[in-house]
């Protein structure tokens, strides 16, 4: 007598089984992975945080850089905005310099539009030291940065 069956063939019953054992060691490898990266109980660069301690917001349009800013130093996310004029293409290249200092060439975002909408995005700016800071922009489009510390 052949044993009773439910539907399920061999093949989809190893199938789910696999399916299990790849979810939960894809899990424990990113569990693994964000403690490496940011210690046991933080999370990513962009997940869920503690209440950010400073938040910087610049903008501009084309290759001036902003105004003179002071930061506290450490992580940074920073939340950009590049927007066309009169729908031309462009290229923008933004830029977090010190005013006086070692601290050059922190890359925001290098962008080129094609000049029918905006484009916004995400960067981590991380060992900023404290001091006086600009946000150095090249080219002609118009363009907004925030910049919050994240402990």
């Amino acid at each position: 007598m052949d044993p009773p069956r439910f539907g399920l063939s061999r093949t989809s019953i190893v199938a789910g089984f696999l399916a299990i054992v790849l979810g939960l060691a894809v899990g424990v490898l990113i569990a693994v992975d964000l403690a490496a990266y940011h210690g046991p109980g933080a999370a990513g660069p962009f997940g869920s945080q503690p209440a950010p301690t400073e938040r910087v917001s610049q903008s501009g349009a084309g290759a001036s850089p902003s105004a003179s800013f002071d930061l506290a130093g450490s992580l940074y996310d920073v939340q950009w905005t590049v927007t066309p004029h009169d729908h031309v293409a462009c290229l923008q290249n933004l830029t977090l310099e010190q005013v006086k200092g070692s601290y050059i060439g922190g890359t925001i975002v290098s962008v080129s539009l094609d000049g029918s909408r905006p484009q916004s995005g995400r960067s981590v700016l991380d060992g900023v030291p404290a001091g006086s800071y600009y946000v150095s922009a090249s080219a002609d489009c118009g363009w907004a940065v925030t910049l919050i510390q994240v402990q």
